[in-house]
């Protein structure tokens, strides 16, 4: 369970602000979930007076300690060590002789301390890195010249089955641009938000059915039975998860005019409304007589 990809772009409004898109598939979402997007608005600001202090102090303590960081590390010998002249030792005295295990036990330790050596530059190459950036985010806030990222959250939606293939890029270009479907969408209105809405209920009326039959949520490994069974539940679980998917896009429309939807709203509570008006239409009675 957990997050398997994802991508980040930006959408550049003008120079000072930016739609910020997070793609990613997360193994713990819905069924048949495919693609999950999250869009943020971003948007560079003059500092306040408050917010520059502030971030003068932290800009400064962070300089303090990459500083105190750098100088802990130059307390090491970063030199790298001398190769040549170890495997010449070893090279020179007889096998089986303590002065060649010793000459060994030197070479050894010597790629040892090396590894580490390598590992310590590179430390020290980040942080210059990252005193070097800091100090000048701090030039910067002192002239009165940065700018201060402010960062809203603006809406999540899961995209279903095969719908992330060609409806993520047309989604996200419609938001941004499109004013009137960005309102929509972010008050809860468009009509994929419906969509999203009803079947992610749904969803979780036919998970909490299928999650009382034993097996559904896993089986011990070398039970071929219990696998069987397994295998046999998450497939039908797919086939009315898609199911229901397909007829809510269908029937959307005609869901969404009805006034018990409306009154689930309100309440937030979907469950009767889906039972009645989804579930129960979609050909497969039986998963359904005891929901």
């Amino acid at each position: 369970m957990g997050i398997l990809y994802e991508s980040r772009k930006k959408i550049e409004v003008d120079e000072k602000s930016w739609y910020e898109v997070y793609e990613y598939f997360d193994s713990g979402c819905y069924p048949g979930c495919g693609l999950n997007v999250s869009i943020d608005f971003c948007k560079l600001r003059p500092m306040t007076e408050g917010e520059k202090m502030n971030e003068i102090q932290s800009l400064n303590r962070t300089i303090e300690a990459l500083t105190r960081k750098l100088s802990e590390l130059k307390a090491h010998d970063l030199r790298k060590p001398d190769f040549k002249s170890l495997q010449k030792l070893v090279s020179s005295t007889r096998r089986g002789t303590p002065e060649h295990e010793e000459a060994r036990r030197k070479l050894k330790k010597a790629h040892r301390d090396w590894a580490r050596i390598k590992k310590l530059m590179v430390s020290e190459k980040s942080i210059r890195k990252q005193l070097e950036g800091t100090k000048k985010r701090l030039k910067k806030v002192v002239e009165g010249v940065a700018l201060k990222k402010t960062q809203r959250h603006l809406l999540s939606r899961c995209f279903f089955w095969d719908d992330a293939d060609d409806e993520v890029d047309p989604f996200i270009n419609r938001f941004v641009y499109d004013p009137e479907f960005r309102r929509q969408s972010i008050e809860g209105e468009a009509e994929w938000c419906h969509v999203n809405r009803i079947y992610t209920a749904a969803a979780d009326i036919l998970y909490s059915h299928f999650s009382t039959k034993p097996h559904f949520l896993g089986y011990t490994v070398g039970d071929k039975r219990a696998e069987r069974e397994y295998k046999k539940l998450s497939e039908q679980f797919d086939v009315l998860c898609e199911s229901v998917y397909e007829f809510v896009k269908e029937h959307v429309n005609e869901l969404t005019s009805n006034p018990e939807y409306r009154k689930a709203l309100e309440k937030e509570n979907l469950k009767e409304f889906v039972k009645t008006h989804v579930l129960s239409r979609i050909g497969h009675p039986s998963y359904f007589s005891n929901l």
